[in-house]
């Protein structure tokens, strides 16, 4: 036993070592709460239910694709130095941390289970499972937290009753979709119909890419709707072929700029695709503009060619009847 805490404790020092050369990691308060979460958007609903009673901080940048992964020294510190650890529950790498760090201490919150994470009705799980745990863990502090999350689900009820009644005064709401199964959920509470949806684009067979490509290319369908952490490479090149518009959504917070919490990003999510049919529509505007002017061109066209026609008959009969007149003269 003594072997191995010298080991974990030797490790834990290397680590921190390595963590403080990394530029914008500060060493916590020895006297402050830390809570870690595996992600940017566990650490905005743990923040807004511990507002000021505790630091919290996260591991996962939030443009990466949570099942590529791969943990950073910098992660293990902070893991080692946590009090609480907010996860979602399936972070084999969050587990290995923990294992290696022998931070046996902290209190796991784990939030597997749930539902869809930027879902707001399932969002609300999310947070009263943080609350209740928290509220377990930090005692005196519980009714503090509690009220905090009273307050953060009305917010959230507020902004998604906001966020559906703009997609009806655009008049989105009933436009057809293809998209990335992780933004299905969502895409189809704002009122939208999803035609098709589609895996990560890495694990999709041609078969899968052509069924999509098909989808797409329904008479119906405005947007090819893409999840930035799984890639959006693919979902362009479909809406390049489709002649769709392609919108590219986040799943977590602070993977764009001036995106930095989950009601931000839902609504920058709802707006993208707003813009997205607006686009949609005005490029189909044009090209009916476009096809009018060609119609219009191809008339234009041929009424020239046939009064051209008219006037070289008409200039050949009166050299027909010239030439019978003087004829007969002569």
């Amino acid at each position: 036993m003594r072997t191995h805490n010298i080991g974990t404790i030797a490790l834990v020092a290397v680590l921190l070592a390595t963590a403080l050369a990394v530029p914008g990691w500060v060493a916590a308060d020895e006297d402050e709460l830390s809570i870690v979460c595996s992600n940017s958007l566990l650490a905005d609903f743990t923040s807004n239910v511990v507002g000021d009673l505790a630091r919290v901080e996260y591991l996962m940048p939030s443009g990466v694709c949570p099942s590529h992964y791969d943990s950073r020294p910098s992660d293990a510190v902070m893991v080692a130095g946590a009090d609480i650890i907010v996860m979602m529950g399936w972070e084999g790498w969050l587990n290995g941390l923990i294992e290696s760090t022998g931070n046996d201490d902290a209190v796991l919150v784990k939030c597997m289970g749930l539902g869809e994470q930027n879902l707001p009705t399932d969002v609300k799980d999310f947070v009263d499972r943080i609350a209740t745990d928290l509220a377990v863990a930090m005692e005196e502090d519980a009714a503090t937290i509690n009220a905090n999350a009273v307050a953060y689900k009305e917010e959230i009820d507020a902004k998604a009753a906001e966020l559906v009644a703009r997609v009806e005064a655009s008049g989105a709401t009933g436009r057809t979709v293809v998209v990335m199964t992780w933004q299905k959920d969502f895409v189809e509470w704002l009122g939208f119909e999803v035609e098709h949806s589609f895996g990560p684009p890495e694990e999709m067979s041609v078969g899968d890419q052509l069924e999509v490509t098909s989808a797409a290319s329904e008479d119906a369908v405005v947007l090819m709707v893409d999840n930035l952490q799984s890639g959006a490479e693919f979902g362009a090149l479909v809406a390049s072929e489709t002649g769709v518009t392609h919108v590219v959504l986040t799943n977590f917070p602070d993977a764009t700029p001036n995106v930095n919490t989950y009601l931000e990003m839902i609504e920058y999510n709802t707006e993208q695709l707003i813009k997205g049919v607006e686009t949609y529509d005005y490029k189909q505007g044009e090209i009916a503009s476009l096809e009018e002017q060609v119609d219009d061109l191809e008339l234009q066209n041929t009424i020239f060619l046939s009064l051209a026609l008219i006037f070289i008959l008409c200039t050949v009969f009166l050299a027909v009847v010239l030439m019978r007149s003087r004829s007969r003269g002569e």
